[in-house]
């Protein structure tokens, strides 16, 4: 969200992979442990088009996702650096989730697979801030690996009041012949916010597994991002919308 003194560079880019240290503060390691399951991610991609700061840019971005029998997590942290200018810059979220089933109430229900308790932190270049809380709700949908949606009540530092953000993220894989795909990514959408308008910014990734053709399946991915923001950083009236090609390397710990 865009406010007084903030860089004209934030985020860019967040592909959400299917949503560990959060756990012990929890359960305990041991507990924690009982469901692990993780995966982590670096993904290297280059655009041009963006309306906000340099038109040409390159995005590196980190980002983890792990499941819990408490909950899940998923974080990222992307450097961004302007082509132009030579100008950096930095953004990243921690989003855990707590899963009211670790609680021993019975979420489950209908397409419902489980009600969270979900809260994000937002850390940016230039000291920009934000939290969110609300609950969450992951999906249980054919064809989906991973489907959740989150309403937060957010407060940005900087801007006056508070609001709401709306957020869904989804993992759809699949197979054409030989070829092994991923359909990922996510929306968000924001209420206006003390100066700042309304919002939203939808992300989705397309992505061939490159790395089967070599032995590494799951490993390599390649593809590209198509990424438009609506009124971004808050600024009524600018728009984004940049295709970037993309290479993605994946592991597990």
């Amino acid at each position: 969200m865009f406010r007084a003194g903030m860089p004209r560079l934030l985020p860019t880019i967040r592909c959400h992979l299917a949503p560990a240290l959060t756990a012990l503060l929890f359960c305990g390691p041991a507990a924690a442990l009982d469901n692990f399951f993780n995966v982590t991610a670096l993904t290297l991609q280059q655009g041009d088009g963006f309306e906000v700061g340099d038109s040409r840019r390159q995005i590196a971005t980190l980002e983890h996702y792990s499941l819990w029998n408490w909950g899940d997590v998923y974080f990222f942290y992307d450097r961004i650096r302007e082509d132009e200018s030579g100008r950096y810059a930095y953004y990243g979220e921690f989003s855990p989730r707590l899963s009211l089933a670790a609680l021993g109430m019975d979420t489950s229900a209908g397409p419902i697979r489980d009600v969270l308790l979900a809260t994000t932190v937002e850390r940016g270049s230039g000291g920009f801030k934000a939290h969110l809380v609300g609950p969450g709700l992951t999906w249980k949908v054919p064809v989906f690996a991973h489907l959740e949606t989150n309403l937060y009540y957010r407060d940005t530092r900087g801007l006056d009041g508070e609001t709401w953000q709306f957020t869904a993220a989804w993992v759809l894989p699949f197979a054409t012949g030989p070829l092994r795909w991923q359909f990922d990514g996510y929306l968000d959408v924001r209420g206006a916010e003390g100066d700042a308008a309304s919002d939203w910014n939808l992300n989705p990734q397309l992505k061939v597994d490159v790395g089967a053709a070599f032995g590494l399946p799951g490993h390599v991915f390649a593809g590209v991002e198509y990424y438009h923001w609506h009124n971004k950083f808050g600024i009524e009236g600018v728009d984004e919308r940049v295709l970037s090609p993309l290479l993605q390397c994946r592991f597990s710990l």
